[in-house]
């Protein structure tokens, strides 16, 4: 597939955290990378604050990659100077996730 496909596929479709483990996120001294460990498949990752927030909106319910966009962006959780955040972004880092089975469609 290539990356118009991979993009077109990510950008409508309704993701959802994977349920095959437990998440758990440990930040230190304010640093701008989240660490989680993933029970589901054993292993240990190096978020970046962007990736944690995205994660962590996947949280209740599926979300699509424009649902994702619009409570972030109304969140106080980016700076102001950051926005609006480019689709690219987000696509790129549900590709990524889903990759590493964090997340599933």
């Amino acid at each position: 597939m290539n990356l118009n496909g991979a993009s077109l596929k990510v950008s409508h479709s309704a993701w959802s955290l994977a349920t095959s483990g437990e998440y758990h996120w440990a930040q230190w001294n304010d640093s701008d990378e989240i660490v989680l460990y993933f029970t589901g498949s054993g292993d240990t990752f190096l978020i970046s604050y962007f990736g944690y927030l995205l994660l962590d909106a996947l949280k209740g319910s599926p979300k699509t990659a424009e649902d994702l966009d619009k409570l972030l962006s109304a969140s106080d959780s980016i700076p102001h100077d950051l926005l609006p955040i480019p689709k690219e972004m987000i696509d790129s880092h549900l590709f990524h996730f889903q990759k590493l089975g964090l997340i599933e469609l």
